[in-house]
């Protein structure tokens, strides 16, 4: 493949030139001149796409089932008719009656790792289709040239939870390129289901903040008393840069950020986020996104609470069933999934009595999420590093360690006894000389 050049996916079609959407590749006459680079067209719109209804009347009039996709290969039309059923209201018997119920429960698994319904999901799909013809380490992909967290960025990260997780959803990724109101349907869909995950995650915590937070005081057991109206809760949610004039005088403090004359910015992230003991002032990597807290709160949501330090020992995860993790194999945590429950955590330390985008004037979910996705683009190695230290916390274990880590596993006890203090291996044992007898069928050696 020529540098540059996006991988052919169907080869039938005749070559797809560098930039060029799906739909551009003709036999004859040939292609028009490409776009400037990085360029990327979404994938082809229908101009007028057919109702729901429609799809059905459509299937009437005796078409094979088995629509032929562009590549000459047949689309899976149980598939496509589950995806055309997508309903997140619908019950459980109707999902399972319009086969959709496996991929509702991997939706809400994915929405998780992308972040919740803070994601574009309708952008996800769309443009993670248009640029799928790339070769992701291709040096010309569009995401190589992005500056901050956009659109590309965000397709380019979280649609690869789709290929992986979403079932039969790679097999479909021509046949979608070519059904955007599907491609939308699925977006909706993920939207709303998201939603639902949220609402059950944020009650799991809810009931055990008060415990995992370690709050002194019974009266912020009431979620109403939290945030600013307590000390305890506010210094958990003030950033850092405001610690000094919170510890002057923490109540005068909260009455001037209850009254708008302090401001909390989308920009601003929280205490609770930081280890405080790694924190450097002036300086937002040491520490931040490794509190013992956010950890223990990460795991409640996905591996339960009595996987964490501050569960009685013995403590089950409740009912006999299943953690999020257990339920749909998860081995690894994405740093999208841990802001996506650090932005439930700020959620339920505020005195909000139900969940809000908005936090007074100055700050809403979306821009706090994408501003520490923007920091975190220009930050590759430190997201890397970052994202191991996660799978250890949560699960247990981590990618290949770090020179750091290394470096400290050598002065371990067993690196320096194996190093320095072995003396060898305990020797085997003599074998008796075995003496040869005088003859083949001498007596003595059918006794022996």
């Amino acid at each position: 493949m020529s540098r540059g050049q996006p991988k052919r996916r169907r080869a039938a079609q005749g070559s797809l030139q560098h930039g060029q959407p799906r739909h551009a590749m003709h036999a004859t006459p040939p292609p028009p001149p490409p776009p400037p680079r990085h360029e990327v067209a979404p994938p082809r719109r229908d101009p007028t796409p057919p109702r729901l209804e429609d799809e059905e009347e459509e299937q009437d009039d005796g078409p094979d089932p088995k629509r032929p996709r562009t590549d000459g290969e047949t689309v899976d039309e149980d598939w496509a008719d589950a995806i055309r059923s997508l309903d997140s209201r619908a019950s459980v018997p109707t999902m399972l009656d319009n086969g959709y119920k496996h991929l509702y429960d991997e939706v809400r698994n994915i929405t998780r790792l992308c972040g919740g319904d803070s994601a574009n999901y309708a952008n996800v799909i769309s443009k993670g289709i248009a640029l799928s013809d790339f070769d992701r380490d291709d040096p010309y992909h569009p995401y190589w040239s992005a500056e901050e967290y956009n659109t590309t960025v965000e397709a380019y990260t979280l649609f690869p939870m789709f290929v992986e997780f979403f079932p039969a959803f790679e097999e479909h990724i021509d046949f979608l390129a070519d059904n955007d109101f599907l491609v939308q349907k699925i977006a909706k869909f993920c939207t709303t289901v998201a939603k639902k995950s949220r609402t059950d995650d944020l009650a799991r915590v809810k009931d055990h903040l008060f415990v995992v937070a370690k709050f002194e005081d019974a009266k912020l057991a009431t979620k109403l008393n939290r945030g600013f109206n307590h000390v305890e809760s506010a210094k958990m949610i003030l950033p850092p840069r405001h610690l000094a004039k919170f510890l002057e005088d923490s109540t005068e403090f909260c009455r001037l950020v209850k009254i708008s004359e302090i401001e909390l910015f989308s920009e601003d992230w929280p205490m609770f986020m930081y280890d405080m003991a790694l924190y450097r002032e002036g300086q937002q990597k040491p520490g931040f996104l490794k509190s013992h807290f956010l950890v223990n709160m990460v795991k409640t949501v996905f591996t339960s609470f009595s996987s964490t330090d501050c569960a009685d020992p013995g403590t089950s995860s409740g009912k006999g069933q299943p953690t999020v993790a257990q339920k749909h194999g998860m081995t690894k945590i994405t740093i999208h999934a841990v802001l996506y429950v650090a932005v439930l955590c700020r959620s339920a330390l505020t005195s909000y009595g139900s969940w809000s985008e908005q936090d007074g004037d100055k700050w809403n979910v979306k821009d706090f999420i994408h501003n520490i996705l923007t920091f975190m683009h220009q930050n590759a190695d430190w997201v890397d590093d970052l994202t191991r230290w996660w799978n250890e916390k949560v699960f247990g274990q981590g990618d290949e360690d770090t020179e750091e880590t290394r470096q400290e596993r050598s002065l371990t006890s067993f690196r320096q006894a194996m190093a320095n203090e072995c003396t060898g291996r305990r020797k085997p044992p003599a074998v008796p000389r075995r003496i040869p007898s005088e003859a083949p069928g001498h007596q003595d050696d059918a006794q022996a």
